[in-house]
């Protein structure tokens, strides 16, 4: 299918309250996202927004949402959701440009406390599905469904401190990976993907150029290792989320290989050159 027929929204107001939507403006976006427990990051510039609209996007606390796509496909699908940390203006004549910095969940993992105990016998499975309904952004993952390790906290549980470190310390145990995907909390198996349908990428789903071989670091900040991965690059692939996985088809990796998608980044500007999607992937 021919992709030429791009298209793209936004979302900006308040959690929980009807926002402003801008659709038909010119819009560039640059998104990061990734499979660790830092802020998915998002610059999104909107062209001609008006004084007064300028003034309401640049008040506290907004979320903001962009939608991009393509006509031929399914249209307008959810790019990035996430807070708005800065707004800025500038005016190269003859256009007034307003800058989105953003972070996926930034409030949350940033400023996020806790303080809760659990009796001797607890599982780690019924912590983590107890501590996430006290969380401030919505759960994307169903605990049933995934594989958990089972351990049990003889001594009882008990913690104090920021919400992450907390999930950190769930996640080692129960031998998961977390992180914050568009507003949402996801989990998913450190040893596998998560549970979403794989996205078919090939040359006539959109994949550009050929893959290329990379090293991928994985782990945390203190413990990194170097494993063998690929960078895929395509037109813009919405559903594309660190955790989920991809079935490539391509000269240099053979027929429908699966991969783990490990990072993901999506570019666009919806007056000049193409959507695109670029993903580091690490073979299943």
């Amino acid at each position: 299918m021919a992709l030429f027929n791009r298209v793209a929204s936004l979302t900006v107001g308040k959690a929980g309250a009807v926002g402003l939507q801008f659709s038909g403006f010119r819009i560039l976006f640059d998104i990061s996202k990734t499979s660790s427990t830092e802020p998915n990051t998002a610059n999104i510039q909107v062209f001609g927004l008006s004084s007064d609209t300028r003034s309401k996007v640049s008040e506290e606390d907004q979320i903001i949402e962009i939608k991009a796509g393509y006509v031929e496909d399914s249209g307008e699908e959810i790019l990035y959701i996430g807070d708005v940390n800065r707004v800025g203006n500038s005016f190269p004549r003859p256009d007034v440009v307003t800058n989105f910095e953003c972070g996926d969940g930034e409030k949350f993992l940033n400023n996020t406390k806790i303080s809760t105990s659990f009796k001797p016998g607890a599982s780690v499975k019924q912590i983590i599905k107890d501590i996430t309904k006290k969380a401030s952004i919505a759960l994307k993952t169903n605990l049933n469904l995934i594989n958990i390790k089972t351990f049990t906290f003889n001594n009882g549980f008990s913690f104090t401190g920021m919400y992450k470190k907390l999930l950190d310390k769930l996640t080692d145990t129960g031998d998961l990976s977390w992180s914050v995907q568009n507003n949402e909390l996801k989990f998913y198996p450190k040893s596998d993907s998560d549970s979403s349908t794989a996205i078919v990428i090939n040359s006539t789903s959109g994949l550009i150029g050929s893959p290329e071989k990379i090293k991928i670091k994985e782990g945390k900040k203190t413990s990194k290792k170097e494993i063998d991965g690929w960078k895929v690059k395509s037109l813009l692939q919405p559903k594309a989320e660190p955790g989920g996985s991809i079935l490539l088809s391509s000269r240099d990796v053979g027929n429908n290989k699966q991969f783990k998608i490990y990072s993901v980044s999506h570019s666009g500007d919806t007056d000049n050159g193409e959507f695109k999607t670029i993903m580091e992937v690490i073979e299943k």
